[in-house]
């Protein structure tokens, strides 16, 4: 008798574990994520979550969040920072950059000045790299954020990666955030220039973020800032070309996000 009751508990016991790993999955599996792999979506994710908090950390600190993020410190930064807008500087210890993806695919790129090799390997492995810059203030703290990200563009829902940084920065900042954006389709820019651009304010972002979503092949434009405790201010621009061959022809097949944060103090350094 006794062992049918403990066999009995057992039963119930594994019934309440199945149910919830069944939950997590649910909670775990989004429909709408791009088909990447699933470590870029989750460290994006988690990037995006908290990349302005890296604003006023230390050096130490900083490298040790990115490090856990799966990026890997880098000193030979080459052309890619050129070619995708982050200012080609020389390591040094106010500037620090790093990498999220084949490390091995990106510095073979550079050694051999070919960084075409990258984004071919990106395209067709269907996954993404990112290059981050941290700068330093004079106290050793970090002003500056940059982030450039490649993606292929053809994989699905890729634009989703964007949509779902854009939210979580927007959400990380405080309660008297200010924050305005603008959007437009590829095609119509073609034609159209800078008339294409529907622009929106922050009572607008949930629009935003739906007319986003609707878009083929977007381009978002984005500003957001706050004001911490100590009245320093922090701003970020962020950018999103879901074809970047609009930028550069030889970027045809790919996406390229774009985002900088800055921490207004008497110890900032000019960007």
């Amino acid at each position: 008798m006794k062992n049918l009751w403990i066999n009995r508990a057992l039963a119930a016991e594994k019934k309440i574990l199945y149910v919830a790993l069944a939950a997590m999955m649910l909670i775990s599996c989004d429909p709408n994520a791009p088909k990447l792999p699933s470590k870029d979506n989750k460290t994006v994710d988690n990037l995006s979550k908290n990349i302005l908090s890296l604003l006023g950390e230390k050096k130490k600190a900083a490298t040790s969040t990115l490090e856990d993020l799966g990026f890997e410190k880098i000193e030979n930064v080459g052309t890619l920072p050129a070619r995708l807008g982050l200012p080609a500087q020389k390591a040094e210890e106010t500037s620090l950059t790093f990498f999220y993806g084949n490390l091995d695919v990106y510095e073979e790129a550079m050694e051999d000045e070919d960084i075409e090799a990258l984004f071919d390997y990106l395209t067709e492995k269907k996954e993404i790299a990112i290059l981050a810059q941290l700068t330093l203030d004079s106290n050793g703290k970090v002003a500056i954020v940059g982030l450039e990200t490649v993606a292929p563009a053809e994989v699905k829902n890729i634009h989703n990666l964007y949509a779902k940084f854009s939210k979580n920065v927007f959400l990380s900042l405080g309660d008297d955030k200010e924050w305005q954006g603008a959007l437009a389709e590829l095609e119509d820019i073609e034609d159209e220039g800078e008339k294409a651009f529907t622009e929106y304010s922050a009572r607008k972002r949930d629009k935003f973020e739906a007319d986003f979503a609707a878009m083929e092949c977007p381009i978002a434009e984005e500003a957001g800032a706050d004001v911490l405790d100590d009245d320093a201010t922090r701003t970020y621009e962020s950018t999103w070309v879901g074809d970047a061959s609009l930028m550069d022809k030889t970027l045809e097949g790919l996406a390229i996000g774009s985002f900088q944060a800055v921490l207004e103090t008497a110890a900032t350094p000019e960007p």
